[in-house]
C-alpha cells in the first residue's frame, strides 16, 4: 500500500493528510484535530512526545512505531519524521511519512509464535522422556506430574482458562487431569465414568471420526449439539477447542482448551499446539499402560517362579524317601538274586538299580537348583581369589586325572554369596574338564572392570559349543551330548544361570566348535 503522509504545523497541529493517511487511519484533518492532533494516533504518548521533542529541535526520526487506528486498532508502522524549515531555515512544521509494516510484522510474530511453540513442545517431550529414571516405583507419581505441569504450560502458553486431558476407559471416559486459571472452576470432577455417547452424542461422533472439535461460540452449535451445548454454557464455556488423541488408529482420549472469560477465535497454531502435545501425551498414556502391565506380569512371573521353586523343593524333598526305598529294595534284588535268575532277569534289575540311581542324582540336582534362590545367603564382600581356591580344591582329583592346566589372573572382591560362587567356578570348570577333547584341558580364568560391573571370563581349548545351543545349555536338564558320551544330568549350567541372575548379572556363552569355549559372566559392583 502507499505511504501516509501527514503535515502539521510546529505545534503538532494538522494541515495535511494524503488520501492514504485517510484511509489507513480514517481521519481527515478537521477529524484529528477534534481529536486531539496527531500525537494521539500513536500508542504509547511517550514516544510521541519523544519524536515531537526531536523534531522541534530540527531533527529527524527514523523507527518502527505502533499507532492505533480511529476504531482503536493497533497498527504497526515504520516513521521517518522530518523537521520542515522555511527560505530562513526557520521550522515552520512537521512531516510525518508512515509506511505499513502490519505484514511484515505479522510475519515475524508468527515465526516467533512457532520457535516458542516449537521449544515449548520439545521441552514437554523431553520432561516426558526424562519421567521413570529414578526406578519404576515412581513411573505413576512422576507421570501424573508431568501431565499437570504440561497442561499448565500449554495453557498459559496459549492464554486459555482451562486445558485438560480426558482418556477413555472401554465405553467411559475420564477426565484425568486439568488445569484452570486462577479464578477458573475446576470441571474435573463433573466429567468421571461418562458415556460421552449418552452425555455428548454429537461430541463424541465427532471425536470418534478422529475430528477436531472447533468452537468458537458454544451458543451458535447446531440444534443436533443442544445437549452440549446446554452442558458448556452451564459451566461458562464460551468457545471450546479438543484434538483426539489416537493410537494405531484408535481414538484413546482427547486433550482440549476452554475460554470461560470471553469467547475464542482458535487458530491453526492452537490446533497445531495441542496435535502436537496430544501425540506427546499419547506416548505417555501407553508407556504407563505398558510399565503397568509389564509390572503385573512381573509380579505374576514372580509369584508363579516362587510357586515353582517351592513346589520343586517339596517335591523333590518329598520324592527322595520313596525313591530311597525303592533303590534299597532294587539294590538288594541285584544282590541276593543275580546269577539265580536268568540273563534277562539279571539285566532289568540291572536297570531298575541304573534307574533308579540317576533318579536320585535328578532329585538332587533339582533341590541344588530351587535351593540357589531359597537356600541362600545375605550378600557379603567376597574375594573370588578364594573362592577360586575352594572351587580348584573340590575339583583337585579331576585335574589331576586329566591333566588340566589352570591359567588365573588376580580376581576382585564382589558382594555375594561365597558358596554360591564357589559352586558356580567349579561347575564351569567342571565343564571344561569334561568336554576337553583329545588334548589335555587348558583352562584360562580371568576378569576385568566394564561399566559398573566385574566381567569374569573361563576359556577353555574343548570341543566347542554350536552357536544354535547357545541359549539352550542354560535350560534345566538340556543335554547336547548322550549319557554315553559324557555323564551327567544337564543341570549345572542352569545352576550357574540362576547364581549368576541373582548376583545381578548375566551369564552367556561365545564359542568356534572344535576350537572350545568362553563363558562370560558378570556382576555388579
Amino acid at each position: 500500500s502507499s505511504d501516509a503522509i501527514s503535515i502539521t504545523d510546529v505545534t503538532g497541529k494538522s494541515i495535511y493528510h494524503n488520501p492514504a493517511f485517510v484511509e489507513r487511519f480514517g481521519y481527515g484533518v478537521e477529524e484529528l484535530n477534534a481529536a486531539g492532533g496527531v500525537l494521539s494516533l500513536y500508542a504509547e504518548l511517550t514516544v510521541a512526545q519523544a519524536i515531537f521533542q526531536t523534531l522541534v529541535k530540527g531533527q529527524s526520526w527514523v523507527g518502527e512505531v505502533l499507532m492505533r487506528n480511529q476504531q482503536g486498532a493497533q497498527l504497526h508502522n515504520f516513521l521517518r519524521a522530518d523537521a520542515i524549515r522555511d527560505d530562513q531555515n526557520k521550522i515552520v512544521g512537521q512531516v510525518r511519512i508512515y509506511t505499513d509494516i502490519m505484514a511484515r510484522k505479522q510475519v515475524e510474530e508468527a515465526l516467533r509464535y512457532r520457535l516458542e511453540m516449537e521449544e515449548l513442545v520439545a521441552n514437554i517431550s523431553t520432561d516426558f522422556l526424562k519421567v521413570g529414571a529414578k526406578g519404576r516405583s515412581s513411573l505413576p507419581g512422576e507421570m501424573d506430574y508431568q501431565f499437570n505441569r504440561a497442561l499448565q504450560e500449554i495453557g498459559t502458553f496459549a492464554e486459555v482458562d482451562r486445558s485438560y486431558i480426558f482418556v477413555f476407559d472401554g465405553n467411559k471416559v475420564n477426565n484425568t487431569h486439568e488445569w484452570c486459571r486462577p479464578g477458573i472452576s475446576p470441571q474435573i470432577h463433573n466429567y468421571q465414568n461418562i458415556i460421552l455417547e449418552e452425555s455428548q452424542p454429537w461430541f463424541a461422533s465427532k471425536i470418534s471420526r478422529l475430528e477436531v472439535i472447533h468452537i468458537p461460540q458454544v451458543a451458535q452449535l447446531p440444534p443436533e449439539a443442544t445437549l452440549e451445548r446446554e452442558l458448556f454454557q452451564s459451566q461458562d464455556i464460551l468457545s471450546l477447542l479438543a484434538v483426539p488423541m489416537v493410537y494405531a488408529g484408535r481414538v484413546v482420549g482427547f486433550l482440549g482448551f476452554d475460554a470461560v472469560r470471553s469467547e475464542r477465535n482458535w487458530t491453526e497454531a492452537d490446533i497445531k499446539l495441542l496435535g502436537l502435545v496430544a501425540e506427546i501425551f499419547v506416548n505417555a498414556l501407553q508407556r504407563c499402560r505398558a510399565e503397568q502391565e509389564l509390572a503385573q506380569r512381573a509380579k505374576e512371573l514372580e509369584r508363579s517362579n516362587a510357586e515353582l521353586e517351592n513346589f520343586a523343593y517339596i517335591a523333590s524333598h518329598d520324592l527322595q524317601e520313596p525313591l530311597r526305598t525303592t533303590t534299597n529294595f532294587a539294590q538288594l534284588l541285584f544282590l541276593r538274586y543275580q546269577g539265580k535268575l536268568d540273563e534277562k532277569a539279571d539285566r532289568y534289575i540291572g536297570f531298575i538299580v541304573q534307574g533308579c540311581s540317576r533318579m536320585q542324582q535328578l532329585i538332587e540336582d533339582l533341590l541344588d537348583y530351587a535351593r540357589v534362590d531359597k537356600g541362600g545367603r545375605k550378600f557379603t564382600p567376597t574375594d573370588c581369589d578364594q573362592v577360586l581356591d575352594r572351587a580348584l580344591a573340590n575339583l583337585n582329583a579331576g585335574l589331576l586325572t586329566t591333566g588340566a592346566v589352570v591359567q588365573r589372573e588376580a580376581l576382585p572382591y564382589v558382594m555375594g554369596d561365597e558358596p554360591q560362587l564357589v559352586d558356580l567356578f567349579q561347575n564351569l570348570i567342571a565343564n571344561a574338564l569334561k568336554f576337553h577333547g583329545s588334548e589335555p584341558p587348558r583352562v584360562d580364568i580371568w576378569a576385568e572392570k566394564r561399566d559398573g560391573e566385574w566381567l569374569f571370563g573361563i576359556r577353555d581349548r574343548g570341543i566347542g559349543i554350536e552357536p544354535k545351543f547357545f541359549d539352550r545349555i542354560f535350560v534345566i536338564f538340556q543335554r547336547l551330548h548322550s549319557l554315553d558320551d559324557y555323564p551327567g544330568t544337564g543341570i549345572g549350567l542352569a545352576i550357574c544361570k540362576k547364581i549368576v541372575e541373582r548376583h545381578g548379572g548375566r551369564i552367556w556363552v561365545e564359542s568356534v566348535p572344535v576350537n572350545g569355549c568362553v563363558f562370560f559372566f558378570t556382576i555388579p559392583f
